[in-house]
Order: C-alpha cells, then structure tokens, then sequence
C-alpha cells in the first residue's frame, strides 16, 4: 500500500498490559526500571537527532509504544512518557515534512484507554496532512472503523480528520465507495448529521450566537479551535456532496444536504447540488420535511440537543 506500509513496525517497548496477579515488589521495581531506561534512552536518541531522516526513523519506532506507557501503572513511568511526548511534538511542529506511523496509530485507537486515544487523535491530526492524497483516501476506511465504541467528542475529531482528507477523492464506484461510509445503524445516522452540520457551516461568521440553522454544540463540532479555511470547507463540501449523492444512500437519507447545499453562496456548491436535485427530487418525504421544519424553525438537528 505504497509508503504507508512502512510504518507497520515492531514495538521496541515491552507490553504495557502489566498481569493482574500479585507479583513481588522486586519484579514490579525490575518493569518500573526497564521503562525508564527505555524511556531515557529513546529521550537521548531524539536529542541526537540532526535531520528529517532521522528524526522520522525515530518516531516510526518511538511514537506508538511511548504514547501507550501514559497507561504505566508507575507515575514517574508516565511523567516521563510525557515529557518525551512533549518534545516530540515539539521537533514536530519545526519539521512538517516528517511523516508520522499513521496505520499503526488509528489501529492502536481500538481498545486504548481515553487518555491514549486522546494522545492518538493528536497525533493524527499532525500526520494526516502531511501524507500524500493517495494515502489520504488509504485510510478513510480505516478512520470510519475506528468510530466504533467512542465519545462524541472522539467520534467528532474522527470525522473532521475524515472530511479533510475527503477533499482529495477521485473514485466514483459505488463498490469502492461503500468502505468510506459507516454501515447502516446508529453510526451511520450519526455520520449523516455530522455531513449536514458541516454543509450548514458558513465560511465567515462572527457573533456570540451560533449561525442560522445550528446549534453552539453543532457549530463546534466542526469550528473547535479555529474556524475552517473558507476554501478547504468549500472543498470539503463539495466532495461530501459527490460521496452522499453515490449510490450509497438512499434519496430520503440526503435530500435534505442536497437542499441545504443547493443555498450555498459558493458556486461549486450549489451548482452541484442543484444538478442533482434534478434527478434527485422526493420533496413529499415526511422524513424530509420535517428535518426542514427543525432547521427553519430552530430546532437541533439531532433530537438529543
């Protein structure tokens, strides 16, 4: 799968998994130690570092086993995972051109504890733009499975990772298509939510109350820190469109975005839109109309806000 592939590695680390049966303290002393030293001896290494090359090597093989000791039952063990998480992304903001083990990372999202996929989802949100568009489209599937068994807010910094790596989709089959979307069920619905948030996200606002039509909570979900690039989100409008306008979806399950995106100021946007409601049009679904009434008169588009 091209360069991606390369970062599957074996972890230099021992399992973090410490067994649950009592053990002597000697044994506990001799773990505690040996991941210190490690952890030291990982710490030097990147303080020797001079170059892009080696600074990638390092974190291919550092990266995953260090953000998984924030699970070490040992505190200094932890504090200084942390410290050596720190400086790491510090080497990282001054080298952009350095590629992260992205594969292995959204792997390691199942079955981490919270604080590790929160670490995680750090780290992807540095390493996913810098990879290739190919490699971008590479892991989508592999970001959509990753949605199972996590927060809102988990499931939220997910998607947004997944829409900006969207905009660089060129495949048109339905079948190859079908891997990038959640199967039917919750997950699903809830990933239909997300997308018509994201087409109602104006791209310039300012004000204490949210835009027309959104939530606080819904306007954040895509504007967390700092709002879009006006150009990324029409992008990213625009290939959501292509996406839920494929075979994939049911007309009732995305006229509603086919409407909303019809009333974008951005030409790519509406015209879009509008070329497909003239072969899409079932305007008489109760279903439609009412998630028209919720956004016209104010109502959350999801029924738990």
């Amino acid at each position: 799968r091209g360069r991606l592939t390369s970062f599957i590695h074996p972890f230099p680390f021992p399992s973090n998994s410490y067994s649950t049966l009592p053990i002597s303290s000697h044994k506990m002393d001799g773990a505690y130690q040996q991941d210190i030293e490690l952890l030291e001896k990982a710490f030097l290494m990147f303080g020797l570092a001079a170059d892009d090359r080696e600074v990638e090597r390092l974190i291919k093989a550092f990266l995953v086993p260090v953000t998984l000791k924030m699970n070490s039952k040992f505190k200094p063990v932890q504090d200084k995972a942390m410290e050596l998480l720190s400086h790491i992304t510090k080497r990282l903001q001054t080298r952009s051109q350095v590629q992260l083990p992205i594969i292995v990372l959204i792997e390691q999202l199942d079955g981490a504890t919270p604080l590790v996929q929160n670490f995680i989802l750090v780290y992807l949100r540095i390493g996913i733009p810098r990879l290739s568009p190919v490699d971008q489209i590479e892991i989508l599937p592999l970001l959509i499975k990753s949605m199972n068994n996590k927060t809102k807010k988990q499931i939220d910094s997910i998607l947004s990772l997944y829409s900006g790596a969207l905009i660089h989709l060129t495949i048109t089959d339905a079948a190859a298509l079908k891997s990038l979307v959640p199967p039917d069920g919750t997950m699903k619905e809830y990933y239909l939510c997300y997308q018509l948030t994201l087409l109602l996200i104006p791209y310039s606002y300012e004000g204490d109350l949210p835009p027309p039509g959104l939530t606080v909570s819904q306007y954040k979900q895509i504007v967390s820190d700092k709002p879009v690039d006006p150009d990324t989100l029409e992008k990213m409008k625009v290939a959501t469109i292509h996406l839920l306008s494929s075979e994939l979806f049911a007309i009732n399950e995305m006229l509603i975005h086919l409407i909303i995106g019809s009333c974008d100021p951005r030409h790519s946007v509406y015209e879009l839109c509008d070329q497909k409601l003239k072969h899409n049009s079932d305007y008489e679904d109760n279903g439609v109309i009412e998630k028209l009434y919720n956004i016209y008169l104010g109502t959350a588009i999801r029924s738990s806000h």
